[in-house]
């Protein structure tokens, strides 16, 4: 994935992401992660179009957060704090080619 590729708002949301990752302790960067973040993002275009869609974010943020928890985390001995990988669903979003 070629980050300069990307907008500074897709970059922004991208960085917002592998923050929720590490805070739920997850070592794989995913598709949930990412929509989470541009959920979560009050400023961004992603919860004005589900408004005008008639779909709550704070509906959807809870059912993200809901799968968010049910995902494997890593801690204890030998785990790697922040260092999260990118799942191959959510480099394909990005692929370019």
């Amino acid at each position: 994935m070629d980050l300069q590729r990307l907008t500074q708002k897709s970059q922004e949301g991208l960085q917002s992401a592998q923050s929720i990752a590490a805070r739920y302790g997850h070592q794989e960067l995913d598709i949930e992660h990412l929509l989470s973040a541009f959920v979560s993002d009050r400023e961004g275009i992603f919860p004005r179009t589900l408004s005008k869609m008639a779909i709550g974010s704070e509906s959807l943020s809870e059912k993200l957060n809901q799968l968010l928890d049910k995902r494997p985390r890593i801690a204890g001995p030998g785990a790697e704090i922040g260092k999260i990988y990118v799942t191959s669903k959510l480099n394909k979003i990005f692929d370019f080619s």
